[in-house]
């Protein structure tokens, strides 16, 4: 990919990505604010089940749409493009929201291009770069979409250890350990 292409297509995604990351910011402040932490463990759990709710799905389509997207050409990014893009994502508020993400996409394994479709489900992980609140949300996603992968007929062993190679050190960990 050229340089000014990735240019216009970074200059695309970030305001996107901001914009996303303060509607879930604003969503999880309105939860959090004003409570003891028992209280917030709590409504932390409240919280996963409203991303589920009707009135945020909209939000949550067009986030995996555009994560998706962005997957796609970091898929096929060099490292320095690579790096750019996991710092823009870093930036925003939307990482928390990236744990479960794998596993919110297996329904894309069911399609002819699942295989690839496997391939730029993993690059999101990468683009998180093991940054989480909790991991083993990141690890019950993983699983989740392993298992969804073999049921489809893919060896997705080789699709896990391929999206390490291209992944810094913190992906690359996660994925192994998913790709054994």
């Amino acid at each position: 990919m050229s340089g000014k292409e990735f240019d216009r297509l970074l200059k695309s995604w970030e305001p996107r990505l901001v914009k996303y990351g303060e509607h879930l910011s604003a969503r999880q402040s309105k939860r959090f604010f004003g409570h003891s932490g028992e209280a917030i463990l709590k409504q932390m759990d409240q919280f996963k089940d409203e991303l589920q709710s009707q009135e945020n799905r909209k939000l949550n389509r067009e986030i995996d749409k555009l994560m998706l997207q962005i997957a796609k050409y970091y898929l096929t990014a060099d490292v320095k493009q690579r790096h750019t893009i996991i710092k823009l994502v870093s930036q925003q508020s939307i990482l928390e929201y990236l744990d479960s993400f794998p596993g919110s996409q297996v329904s894309l394994l069911e399609g002819a291009k699942k295989a690839e479709n496997l391939k730029t489900i993993l690059c999101v992980v990468s683009i998180q770069n093991g940054r989480s609140r909790d991991k083993r949300d990141v690890y019950a996603s993983l699983d989740e979409l392993r298992k969804a992968a073999e049921n489809v007929g893919i060896d997705s062993k080789r699709f896990f250890k391929e999206i390490a190679g291209l992944s810094d050190r913190g992906a690359r960990d996660i994925l192994l350990r998913y790709g054994e």
